[in-house]
C-alpha cells in the first residue's frame, strides 16, 4: 500500500528483489489522502503498475500487506499481516501532523494484531519502547536494503558519473529534505551560490530533493524557482529516482538532517552540513550524532570549504545498521515460501538527468609567473553570486544558443554551437564579430578559427573555442595575441600556436 511518492518509491525499490519470482502476485493499493499524495499515482503508472480500484480493494484478499507510510489507512476489518517498512534511516525526526499533533516520523500509533515494524538497528527498538511500548515487541530487525545496495553499487561509480556527464570534474551533490528546517527552505539560493563559487570546468553540482517537495510544489514550480541554477548547469535529480546513484557518483555531499546525508556519510563521502535540524531533530539518534560531529557549511569561502571537506568516522554506520537478514527473507517467511536458490542482488540504476548546456560564462583569466595562463569559467546565470574578484576582472562569453537577450547583447565574446559545416565558418564569424571583441568557431583538426577586431586568426593546439577565445582575449588586453602560449582550463593544459590569416 502506497500513500505518498516517498512510500511508493520505497515499495518499488524493496519489491525489486521479487524479480523473476512467479510464486508471488503483487497488487498495488493507493491511499491518496495525504497532502503529499500528489504525484504518487503518476509515478506508479509510469513504472507500469496497475493500481487496484476501490471495488477491487474490497473484494480481493491478501496474504501480506507491505507499506512504507505509518499513516496508511488500512481498513480495520482487514486482518492480513502488515509489515511497516522504513522510508529513511531510523526514527530521527519529530514531525507534526496536519492537525498539529506531534509525532515521531516513521512510527505508527496504530496497534494492530498482525502489525510488524521493520527496524535496521536494535537501538530503534529501544526508541519504540519509549514512544510506543506496544510496538517494541513487534519490531523486526532487518538489513537496510538502501545502504546495502549503495555499498554494492560502488563498482558502478564510473557508469553513474558518465550518465551525469560530469567527466573529470568533482561532483558536489546537494541534498534537501522537506519541512521548515530543510536545506532548500532555509537556504533556497545555495545551489546558485555553489555554482557561482566553483569553476564550471572543475566542478559539477547536482541537487536531490525529498519526494515531498516534488509532491507539494510540482515539477513546474520547482524548476521555475531553480531557473537560474538550472541555466547555470545544475543537475536536478528526478523525483524519487536517481539519488542513490548520485550519492555513489558524488565526491562531496552538502546536506541537511535528511536520510540522504546520513547514507552519504555512512558510504564514506565527505559531507558539509547546512543546519542541525532544529526542533525536528531527535536527540541521541545516529543522525543527531552525525550532525554533532560533521563539519558545518559557513556562508563564505564556499570553494575552500568544498576543497577541504573530509569524511566522518566510518563508525557512524555501525550505530545505524545492525540487521543480519534482509526484508526479502522476512517476506518469504511470512508467505510460507522457501528462499530461492539465487536471490537477485542488483545495483542501483543510473540517474539520467536532462540538463541543458550552459550558454554563457563569466571568464576569469590569470597569468602565471612562467607566462602560462589559467582560465576559470563561472556560469553567468548566477552572476549575482560570483566572487568579487571574478566580477571585477572577467569578460562575458556567450554561445549562439543563449536565449537571454541581455547576455547576448552584452557579451564581448561569441562562440558557436550551431556551425556544423566548414563552409559556414567564415560567414558565421563575419556575422557575429561585428559588434563584439571576438568570435570563435572550432574547426576539424584541433583548430579554432577566430575573428578578432576584424582580423582572422587560426589557432592550433586545441579544438576548444572557449579555451582559445579566453586566452586570446587576455593576450590582447595585456599586449598582443602572439604565441606560443600554454593555457590551462580545468583539467586540460594545452600549448596554443596563433597564426594570422
Amino acid at each position: 500500500m502506497a500513500r505518498t511518492i516517498t512510500s511508493a518509491v520505497r515499495l518499488l525499490d524493496e519489491l525489486d528483489v521479487l524479480r523473476g519470482d512467479d510464486r508471488i502476485a503483487v497488487s498495488f493499493w493507493l491511499d491518496e489522502r495525504s497532502r503529499f499524495s500528489h504525484g504518487a499515482r503518476d509515478l506508479l503508472l509510469q513504472r507500469g503498475v496497475r493500481i487496484l480500484t476501490d471495488d477491487e480493494q474490497q473484494k480481493q484478499s491478501f496474504d501480506l500487506i507491505l507499506t512504507a507510510s505509518e499513516n496508511t489507512a488500512i481498513p480495520e476489518d482487514i486482518e492480513t499481516p502488515i509489515l511497516l517498512l522504513p522510508h529513511g534511516v531510523g526514527f530521527h525526526k519529530h514531525l507534526r501532523d496536519v492537525d498539529g499533533t506531534p509525532r515521531l516520523s516513521g512510527v505508527t500509533l496504530t496497534n494492530r494484531p498482525g502489525l510488524r515494524v521493520a527496524i535496521a538497528h536494535e537501538s530503534q527498538r529501544t526508541q519504540l519502547s519509549h514512544v510506543a511500548p506496544e510496538l517494541a515487541g513487534k519490531a523486526v530487525l532487518t538489513r537496510d536494503s538502501y545502504f546495502d545496495r549503495l555499498r554494492a553499487s560502488q563498482p558502478l561509480r564510473t557508469l553513474y558519473r558518465e550518465a551525469l556527464h560530469v567527466g573529470p570534474r568533482r561532483l558536489v551533490l546537494i541534498s534537501s529534505t522537506w519541512g521548515e528546517q530543510a536545506l532548500l527552505t532555509r537556504q533556497p539560493d545555495l545551489p546558485s551560490r555553489l555554482l557561482a563559487a566553483l569553476p564550471a570546468d572543475e566542478f559539477a553540482v547536482a541537487l536531490a530533493l525529498h519526494p515531498n517537495l516534488w509532491s507539494a510544489q510540482g515539477d513546474w514550480q520547482i524548476r521555475t524557482r531553480l531557473a537560474e541554477a538550472l541555466d547555470a548547469g545544475l543537475l536536478l535529480v528526478p523525483a524519487g529516482q536517481g539519488w542513490p546513484a548520485s550519492v555513489v557518483a558524488a565526491d562531496l555531499v552538502v546536506g541537511d538532517h535528511g536520510s540522504v546525508t546520513f547514507y552519504s556519510a555512512a558510504l564514506g563521502r565527505p559531507i558539509l552540513l547546512t543546519g542541525d535540524g532544529g526542533p525536528e531533530m531527535v536527540p541521541e539518534t545516529p543522525m543527531h550524532r552525525l550532525i554533532s560531529s560533521a563539519t558545518r557549511l559557513r556562508g563564505t569561502d564556499l570553494r575552500d570549504q568544498v576543497s577541504d571537506a573530509s569524511p566522518v568516522s566510518p563508525a557512524i554506520r555501525d550505530a545505524a545498521f545492525s540487521g543480519d537478514h534482509d526484508v526479502h527473507h522476512w517476506i518469504l517467511d511470512a508467505l510460507g515460501l522457501p528462499p530461492r536458490e539465487q536471490t537477485p542482488h542488483r545495483a542501483w540504476p543510473a540517474a539520467h538527468v536532462d540538463a541543458a548546456a550552459v550558454a554563457s560564462f563569466q571568464v576569469h583569466t590569470s597569468s602565471r609567473p612562467d607566462g602560462s595562463l589559467r582560465i576559470e569559467r563561472f556560469p553567468a546565470a548566477v552572476g549575482a553570486y560570483l566572487p568579487e574578484v571574478v566580477r571585477a576582472s572577467s569578460h562575458l562569453a556567450t554561445y549562439d544558443d543563449e536565449l537571454d537577450l541581455g547576455r547576448r547583447d552584452s557579451a564581448s565574446v561569441m562562440l558557436s554551437r550551431s556551425v556544423r559545416e566548414p563552409a559556414q565558418t567564415r560567414e558565421w564569424l563575419e556575422e557575429h564579430s561585428r559588434q563584439r571583441f571576438l568570435a570563435a568557431v572550432a574547426e576539424p583538426g584541433n583548430t579554432v578559427l577566430v575573428r578578432l577586431r576584424g582580423q582572422l586568426s587560426r589557432v592550433t593546439g586545441s579544438g576548444d573555442a572557449a579555451l582559445v577565445s579566453a586566452a586570446l582575449h587576455h593576450l590582447v588586453q595585456h599586449g598582443s595575441p602572439r604565441g606560443p602560449v600554454r593555457v590551462t582550463l580545468g583539467p586540460i593544459t594545452v600549448k596554443l600556436e596563433i597564426s594570422p590569416q
